[in-house]
């Protein structure tokens, strides 16, 4: 099984796919190896919490409550008629992309323990550099090319 793209989307998607004992492969643009920095925080809403107890092994909190979210102007002020109060859960994007790659294929980091591999699992690949350029469906596959 080929994903193209390794941020979230292809990670949370390849996750699926290995529990289900697929081989998966996910092929990332950046060459860089690891992606971080891409953004501060994120909601963290009912789905993706469902998705983490499901599919993930790590047995912590991953996000913090908000009670109120702020807009700022180019200054960085607060903009009051903006704000908005209410709870809502948050994680930072870091957090989400190194338990993904723990996960997915044992990548380091301060976040979480490497889990164990779980029985039936497929095997994973990441592999950096990967500009898909052309998919040409052929019925029973499709062919990327890079």
């Amino acid at each position: 099984m080929l994903k193209v793209g390794g941020s979230l989307a292809g990670l949370f998607s390849g996750i699926v796919l290995k529990r289900l004992g697929h081989h998966v492969r996910i092929l990332e643009r950046n060459s860089t190896p690891v992606l971080h920095n891409q953004g501060a925080g994120i909601v963290f809403g009912a789905q993706s919490q469902e998705y983490f107890s499901k599919f993930l092994t790590a047995s912590r909190d991953f996000s913090i409550t908000s009670y109120l979210r702020q807009t700022l102007d180019k200054a960085g002020n607060s903009i009051p008629e903006f704000e908005e109060r209410y709870q809502q859960k948050m994680i930072s994007w870091d957090l989400v992309y190194y338990v993904l790659r723990a996960e997915f294929d044992g990548v380091k980091s301060e976040y979480i323990d490497i889990p164990k591999k779980r029985d039936g699992e497929g095997k994973t690949e990441y592999e950096y550099g990967c500009k898909a350029t052309t998919l040409k469906d052929e019925g029973d596959k499709v062919v990327v090319n890079l």
